[in-house]
């Protein structure tokens, strides 16, 4: 009577495998993703209800990784578009009877799959709020974790002095928003604005 396990399910060991480092190639050819984070406001184990879920909304090849209890990480492969989750916050919380934040990153190239995994792992949970549904963009999460790792007067110098100082200057503005564009790369910032590092 048991029926044989999905491909997916194969799939899914050697996705986890890859995001541990244990192996340097990724088990399926993809061109782009998208990750998602969902942290629940408790444990959570109802994989199966959120699979389904997921199913009627995405369409298309995705993944589960259970980070803990509480915290997901869904891995959608090969979509066409930045899948927007807004519009479903509230079916899914529904469905699920348990509140829930989500971060996502933006729909990126396969080069940049373990750098977005990593950083979005390390994004704190505290930056959630369950009291409403909250979807959080790569942008917000960055700016977040930065505030978030600095001590208090630190924090408030960085706000008044900074970002005070910035609305009046666009070139400071483009330079930022290209940075976070390029999660936080140095590089890649520079590459893309045709200066020095």
């Amino acid at each position: 009577f048991l029926k044989s396990l999905p491909e997916s399910f194969n799939l899914l060991h050697h996705w986890e495998r890859f995001f541990k480092g244990e192996v340097i190639q990724t088990p399926e050819k993809i061109h782009h993703f998208q990750l998602l984070k969902i942290v629940f406001s408790e444990p959570f184990h109802k994989i199966n209800d959120l699979q389904q879920v997921l199913e009627a909304i995405i369409g298309y090849s995705f993944y589960i990784l259970p980070l803990n209890s509480r915290t997901y990480v869904i891995l959608l492969i090969n979509g066409t578009q930045f899948l927007d989750f807004t519009p479903f916050l509230a079916l899914v919380e529904d469905d699920l009877k348990t509140p829930f934040s989500m971060m996502t990153t933006p729909l990126e190239q396969q080069d940049q799959l373990r750098e977005s995994y990593s950083m979005l792992q390390s994004v704190p949970n505290e930056i959630c709020h369950f009291d409403r549904k909250i979807v959080f963009e790569l942008d917000e999460m960055i700016f977040i974790k930065m505030l978030t790792s600095i001590i208090g007067c630190e924090r408030l110098q960085f706000l008044s002095i900074i970002l005070k100082n910035a609305a009046d200057e666009p070139t400071l503005l483009e330079t930022v928003s290209c940075y976070i564009q390029h999660t936080c790369n140095f590089s890649k910032t520079a590459k893309a604005l045709y200066i020095h590092r």
